[in-house]
């Protein structure tokens, strides 16, 4: 396993609800005799959490501080919960220069070890920074305190002192770059707490730079007067959004370089560096606190959007029948987290909701439910409602679509109503009666017999065949058991078509069987849910944790990548249900 670069709280595994996360080393490059922080935690943690043994590594000097323990406040799809987390940091001290590898390191509790990745750590001779270069990160504006969920903008900056660029730098790697320079920092991708959201597109001149293991675009930022000297800057922008309430510490990115200060002319390769030295210089973290969002006065719809927005809507179709859909698109804009907060759930008499889908597109996020008719007498479409926290008012908020005309008529198998057929007997017979020889005895028992068959197989045959048509119109008028039939089929179908998410596809079937859209299964509740729908509570709990485990692995959480082994989950959960439909 390839160890990876420092990440800040990566998310790494989840085991029954506990999920562990890591931050650093940081700094990621120290000199000897420094002290790098590497830290764990633990979020959902039991009061037995504890930090198993330090390894023991040679040019190494590793200490484990006391436990802290917190409380915080989280977003869970669109629930807002209160979890206890438990927070262990490890000291690591440099006693020789060099490239060190920190195995993983493990937590246990109840029964249960969670581990971390292998981290690198380098270590260099020199000592102080190079007063020829700078690094920073803030955020914009500076010493912003965010609400939970609130976009922010990170600002990556770093800078040469002027004509040092073009006379003094000296590549570092074999691939050609614009500015040949690292900057190690790790963040945001993959990091635990945070979401990084779409960012506006620059049009200033970029270069090209290494970050971390591979290459990035920064922004000419111009030139700027620090301690008496003209620096060169460049920029990195990225926009996040933090998921958990308190301090969001960012840790400070590393820039190093490779310069000479002489050189000589060759012939074939021209200017060449006689004197080859490396220098880093590096910044203290930035810390974010990031604001609970209030409880006085939350909206029951509150699905976790937080910014300023506005709704529009449009249905695919004026009419549609009953027993039949139409797709009503929901189109929200303004500024805020638009591609985060969960698409809000549908209650609306008269109408069910079968699922939702949901996309961003050019800073618009696009929201279609497909949405069936229940009632014949309904004419309209309500109006849309997205409640929101405004930050700037520091209040909810809630925005509203008009309500769209429709026109709904019985489906087909609705309106037929058979009636049994007027037979007249021995006229409309359909079988006519045998010529038989008659027994000895009664001599009228068997024509009598054959007589009443003639007469009364029409009759419960119609009669047969209108209980039919009644129940398959029942089933007709009744989508939700429909769609909790098919459930397990639809899951099929979409888990072999390419690009389907595993996430979505999961979340469709579980919301089909619970006969609920999918934004409502995601949620603290949902093992409760299936355990009343009559799953047993540890196949509930099995579902539970997997969807949720699914919807991290989109921001960094565990994975869940066996198709097969969520195949036979789906299989486990359709022999559970009860019949018909999932309904006890």
């Amino acid at each position: 396993m390839r160890p990876t670069a420092a990440v800040p709280f990566a998310l790494l595994i989840a085991s029954a609800g506990a999920q562990l996360g890591q931050s650093g080393p940081e700094p990621a490059v120290v000199a000897v005799g420094e002290v790098a922080t590497f830290t764990l935690r633990l979020d959902d943690a039991a009061p037995d959490a504890a930090l198993g043994l330090l390894p023991t590594i040679d040019g190494l000097r590793l200490a484990a501080d006391a436990p802290l323990r917190t409380t915080r406040q989280v977003l869970r799809g669109s629930q807002l919960a209160e979890v206890g987390s438990a927070r262990f940091r490890v000291q690591i001290e440099a006693t020789r220069a060099g490239t060190f590898v920190l195995p993983p390191l493990a937590v246990e509790q109840a029964g249960a070890t969670l581990t971390t990745t292998p981290v690198r750590l380098e270590a260099l001779d020199a000592a102080g920074d190079d007063m020829r270069a700078f690094v920073e990160v803030r955020t914009e504006p500076p010493d912003a305190r965010p609400w939970l969920q609130q976009p922010v903008d990170l600002v990556l900056r770093f800078g040469f002192a002027r004509g040092f660029v073009e006379e003094g730098l000296i590549p570092m790697f074999a691939r050609p770059l614009d500015l040949p320079v690292q900057v190690r920092w790790g963040w945001p991708g993959g990091a635990a707490g945070v979401v990084e959201l779409p960012a506006a597109s620059a049009d200033a001149e970029t270069v090209r730079f290494a970050l971390d293991e591979g290459v990035a675009t920064a922004r000419r930022a111009g030139e700027e007067e620090r301690h008496g000297q003209v620096f060169a800057t460049f920029e990195v922008r990225r926009r996040i959004a933090a998921t958990a309430s308190g301090a969001l510490v960012v840790p400070g990115p590393v820039l190093r370089f490779a310069y000479a200060t002489r050189f000589d002319d060759d012939f074939l390769d021209g200017r060449v560096a006689v004197d080859r030295h490396e220098a880093r210089v590096r910044t203290a973290p930035c810390v974010i606190d990031v604001e609970p969002l209030p409880d006085a006065a939350r909206p029951a719809a509150f699905s976790g959007a937080v910014g300023e927005f506005a709704v529009r809507t449009r249905a695919t179709s004026a009419s549609v029948r009953t027993g039949d859909s139409l797709q009503f698109v929901v189109e929200v804009t303004g500024t805020g987290n638009l591609a985060t907060f969960a698409p809000p759930g549908l209650s609306w008499p008269g109408w069910h909701a079968l699922g939702c889908t949901s996309s961003l597109r050019d800073h618009v996020r696009v929201l279609t439910y497909d949405i069936t008719p229940t009632d014949v007498e309904v004419r309209e479409i309500p109006a849309f409602a997205l409640a929101y926290f405004d930050p700037n008012a520091g209040a909810y908020r809630t925005a509203h679509s008009a309500a769209l005309p429709v026109a709904v008529s019985p489906g087909t198998t609705a309106s037929a109503k058979p009636s049994a057929p007027s037979l007249v007997a021995g006229v409309d017979d359909i079988y006519p009666a045998p010529s038989v020889s008659t027994p000895s005895g009664d001599p009228h028992a068997l024509p009598r017999l054959h007589v009443a068959l003639a007469l009364g197989l029409p009759w419960l045959l119609a009669l047969t065949l209108s209980l039919w048509l009644r129940a398959r119109g029942r089933r007709r008028r009744d989508p939700l058991g429909q769609r909790a039939r098919r459930a397990a089929a639809t899951f099929a179908r979409a888990m072999q078509t390419a690009g389907t998410d595993p996430a979505d596809a999961f979340a469709d079937y579980l919301a089909a069987r619970l006969h609920s859209p999918r934004a409502a299964v995601v949620g603290p509740d949902l093992e409760a849910r299936l355990h009343a729908a009559g799953v047993a509570p540890t196949l509930a709990a099995r579902a539970a944790t997997t969807l949720h485990d699914l919807l991290g692995s989109r921001y960094g959480g565990a994975r869940v990548d066996d198709a097969s082994a969520l195949a036979s989950l789906v299989t486990a959960l359709e022999a559970s249900f009860p019949a018909p439909g999932g309904r006890k």
